[in-house]
């Protein structure tokens, strides 16, 4: 009986790897998303305030009026930015998603057919362990069954 020997093992775990570093991909991805998330909500936070300092008074010259007013237009325009970015990056993480899903179904496909091979490898090497108990035990009836003849 020889040990159980899966041919396509080096590419099994070439392609464990591949799926780990796909994976990883789509994580860094994700992550940038998330931080641009929170750069725009940071920004809207910004606007927020701003536009509450301007309702409240604490801006009461002109020049600080005019420089509040210039200032929520840069904001809107980085939210606006960050937008086009978190767009770019969420089709980004789509398509690497689509990528990792894609070697992650690679690398089942592998295991099972692994997983059969082993299946039939077993079976073969409990037919086999039956078939040398069968003829062992044979070999045993018929030493005895001399046995009985030589001593009648």
């Amino acid at each position: 009986m020889k040990a159980f020997a899966f041919p396509l093992q080096r590419i099994l775990e070439y392609r464990r790897q591949q799926a780990g570093l796909e994976q990883t991909r789509l994580e860094t991805l994700l992550r940038q998303v998330r931080q641009i998330d929170e750069e725009i909500a940071s920004l809207a936070g910004q606007k927020t305030q701003l536009r509450e300092d301007i309702r409240s008074g604490n801006l009461a010259a002109g020049y600080e009026l005019g420089a509040a007013s210039r200032f929520e237009a840069f904001l809107s325009r980085q939210a606006m930015e960050l937008g086009k970015r978190k767009a770019e990056a969420q089709v980004s993480a789509e398509n690497q998603r689509r990528v990792a899903v894609e070697s992650q179904r690679k690398v089942k496909l592998l295991e099972r057919l692994r997983d059969r091979r082993m299946t039939e490898w077993t079976s073969a090497c409990d037919r086999e362990l039956e078939e040398i108990a069968a003829e062992s035990h044979l070999a045993r009836l018929m030493s005895e069954r001399r046995l009985v003849r030589a001593a009648v």
